[in-house]
């Protein structure tokens, strides 16, 4: 299960949506079960409410779940709530993490 949680707007989304996810004939669905936006869920990344909102609403363990980010901070509470975390790069492929 892959989910998306991102701490952005709705006209960056939209955007990215086009620019990133909206190629080879694929779209979102095909990436993630499901898109957790800030803007949305009216909680953000850092915060513990948005980790626990995630938690809940998709029925997952924390203790299973692999978070990656790029801003430790946000890995900090994270691994608070007992999340495996990674600490990404930019444009970095994460398949070499799923082998």
């Amino acid at each position: 299960r892959v989910f998306l949680l991102s701490n952005t707007n709705e006209i960056h989304f939209e955007a990215a949506k086009k620019r990133i996810f909206n190629t080879n004939g694929h779209q979102l669905k095909d990436y993630f079960e499901h898109c957790y936006l800030s803007y949305e869920i009216g909680f953000v990344k850092p915060d513990d409410d948005i980790f626990e909102y995630v938690i809940n609403d998709a029925q997952i363990f924390a203790r299973e779940t692999l978070f990656i980010d790029d801003s430790e901070l946000n890995l900090d509470t994270a691994r608070r709530w007992c999340f495996s975390t990674y600490l990404a790069s930019q444009r970095e492929d994460f398949t070499s993490l799923f082998k």
